[in-house]
């Protein structure tokens, strides 16, 4: 069975990374300066404690390139603080790197009654991918050179430089495809191609979240990915968390007729990967060999959803491949369905439809309406 529960928190750490919230404890070494801009003179609602005055402090550093120095203009540093729950509490600053790539973030400070910890988030300009940031600490000694970082400690004394690399562009379009509307506010995901979210194994690694987008007013969205493949996801929400009937989500596809997870080669920037969602239901389970005594996850089985009731044979709704350990997973809308598991050419196991049926004629419907369906299947040798 699928542990719902540990995916989520697995899934919200991953995106929790992507998103670049660097924290940090109490900013040390800067000195005040006497032209403050950009900070709330307010004091910290953790600094009640403390009769003293609040001093603007400052952090500054560029952005560049990191095989090439070359400064980057646009990157947009927020500056504030942590709550004595560890909750961002306010966004105090904000700062904009030049066509230097310099910036200085001025936010105030508490002498003797300083918030939790000060804390730094980054909006990167479309193309630029984070790499690194100077003076600060990680629970992960690997955390400099990757996305998924947990900073701690406190931001040290010298400037506080971003280091940036070059990415390749994945831009389209959220519409409704029932209205053909823009939807803004859909979380659009790019996904290595072992994530959890493609193939919903819980042995899947959620780390495989390469970039996170949402979408403008106009329904665009903007991703930023090393050159690779990928599978672009968009949703309403993420995907696990507690979600009513009809939630609108799905993987982009070549055929946008047919719910599947369409691997996406990305070598230069790709404009017009667009998504039309509509209300959809998750279809997910486990294929496995059998029967025999110990029954093994199969890889690589296509599972296929045709549309049953008054269709006729063989219109494909929707298409999910099973990964490590059997598992699958498939958003498709509410309907009838007929599912045939088809493993892949050479396997020493025989194709079978739902429920234990030789052929689409004879096969069970499957009704899939508002709540999520699990299928386990056992397909037999081929063979006498």
């Amino acid at each position: 069975m699928v542990n719902r529960r540990g995916t989520t928190q697995r899934l919200a750490g991953a995106l929790a990374a992507v998103a670049l919230v660097l924290a940090a404890g109490a900013c040390s070494g800067a000195s005040p300066s006497p032209t403050s801009s950009g900070g709330s003179s307010q004091p910290s609602p953790t600094a009640s404690a403390s009769t003293l005055a609040p001093v603007t402090r400052s952090i500054s550093g560029t952005a560049t390139v990191a095989t090439t120095g070359v400064p980057v203009a646009g990157v947009r540093i927020h500056g504030g603080w942590l709550d004595p729950q560890g909750q961002p509490a306010s966004l105090e600053a904000t700062a904009v790197t030049d066509a230097r790539g310099a910036y200085t973030l001025r936010f105030p400070t508490w002498l003797g009654g300083n918030p939790l910890a000060q804390f730094v988030t980054l909006e990167l300009p479309p193309g630029f991918m984070f790499v690194a940031m100077t003076n600060f600490s990680c629970f992960n000694p690997g955390c400099v050179a990757t996305q998924g970082m947990s900073p701690t400690d406190d931001l040290g004394d010298g400037p506080i430089d971003i280091t940036l690399a070059l990415g390749l562009v994945v831009e389209g379009r959220v519409t409704s495809g029932l209205t053909g509307a823009p939807l803004a506010g859909i979380q659009v995901i790019a996904l290595k191609l072992n994530s959890i979210l493609i193939d919903g194994n819980p042995a899947s690694d959620a780390v495989e979240v390469e970039a996170v987008a949402s979408t403008d007013a106009t329904g665009r969205y903007s991703l930023t990915v090393p050159s690779g493949s990928y599978v672009i996801y968009a949703g309403e929400q993420i995907y696990g968390s507690e979600q009513g009937p009809g939630a609108q989500q799905r993987f982009w596809s070549e055929d946008p007729t047919i719910f599947q997870a369409t691997p996406l080669s990305v070598e230069r920037a790709i404009a017009g990967v667009n998504i039309a969602l509509v209300p959809v239901t998750v279809i997910r389970g486990e294929v496995r060999s059998g029967p025999t005594q110990f029954t093994d996850g199969l890889a690589d089985v296509r599972v296929v959803a045709y549309l049953a009731g008054a269709t006729p044979c063989c219109r494909i709704g929707g298409v999910a491949i099973t990964g490590e350990g059997g598992f699958f997973l498939m958003f498709v809308p509410q309907g009838l369905y007929r599912i045939e598991f088809d493993p892949p050419a050479g396997s020493p196991y025989a194709a079978e439809w739902w429920s234990a049926a030789t052929g689409f004629a004879t096969a069970t419907d499957l009704t899939v309406g508002s709540e999520e369906v699990q299928l386990e299947v056992e397909l037999a040798p081929v063979g006498p």
